[in-house]
């Protein structure tokens, strides 16, 4: 087993012969162990059932992703955010919190691109942090 880093911020212990997002698709790990895909769909169908929910709920969602008259400026939050987490041990509402802070920067800067993939890690992290309360049961 090696450490990868193909998944951005997320670290992963890989099997040998993994080598990018596409090799693991199929079988996710959290703290060297490996998670099955069948733990992956169960996660995947809440949050689509959520999803489903909220888009019944909230039909209109939102005025714009981020609020104008916010006096937040989102590229500094996320350099205060990392800062923090660079010192400190690594916990799962801090590495949210960090990922959501560079989705949000990102849409301020109008790269919807990168926003995007910042997002993907959003729900990565929350994924990750289902699977870990399942873990400690």
């Amino acid at each position: 087993m090696r450490s990868t880093d193909n998944l951005g911020f997320l670290r992963t212990v890989a099997p040998d012969g993994i080598h990018n997002c596409d090799d693991i698709a199929t079988n996710w790990t959290y703290g060297g162990q490996i998670m099955a895909r069948d733990y992956f769909d169960d996660y995947i169908q809440a949050i689509r059932r959520e999803h489903a929910n909220a888009v019944m709920k909230h039909p209109d969602f939102c005025e714009a992703m981020l609020d104008p008259e916010s006096r937040i400026s989102w590229a500094d939050a996320e350099s205060s955010i990392k800062r923090h987490n660079a010192k400190s041990k690594e916990y799962a509402d801090n590495v949210l919190m960090e990922e959501m802070a560079e989705a949000c920067a990102a849409i301020s800067a109008g790269d919807k691109d990168h926003a995007k993939q910042e997002l993907a890690q959003v729900c990565a992290v929350a994924i990750r942090m289902m699977h870990r309360l399942d873990a400690t049961e």
